[in-house]
């Protein structure tokens, strides 16, 4: 019962208000910061949908594999997962980037290191 009442005061404070639009701008400028860098460093992916979120799924080319392009930023230390994984049926090739719990500069590091990858499997 304190737990259930420590939250109803924290939202009846305004608290929980302020911390949902503090989250929010935050979060869109780590997004911005993210849509930013890919635009920058010409990754060989497409983002269609970049109007919110907590992950972006970046599109590749028909025909790529996208658990190779995957296993090539897992060793350069970057974490994005095929999306091909997620679908018991053939679906459209790509990774799904996870970006909220990055700082912008992290985020920035990480892009470099993800177009580093990219771009050698691509070639």
């Amino acid at each position: 019962m304190i737990d259930q009442a420590a939250l109803a005061e924290f939202i009846d404070a305004g608290a929980f208000y302020r911390h949902i639009r503090r989250c929010r701008g935050e979060y869109g400028a780590r997004l911005q910061t993210f849509v930013e860098s890919a635009a920058k460093l010409r990754l060989p992916l497409s983002f269609t949908h970049t109007d919110g979120g907590m992950n972006l799924a970046g599109f590749l080319d028909d025909g790529a594999n996208d658990e190779h392009y995957s296993a090539c930023l897992h060793e350069q230390g970057v974490e994005v997962p095929a999306l091909s994984l997620y679908s018991i049926r053939p679906t459209r090739v790509g990774l799904l980037f996870g970006f909220i719990a990055f700082s912008q500069n992290s985020i920035r590091d990480g892009m470099k290191r993800a177009a580093e990858a990219l771009h050698s499997v691509a070639r």
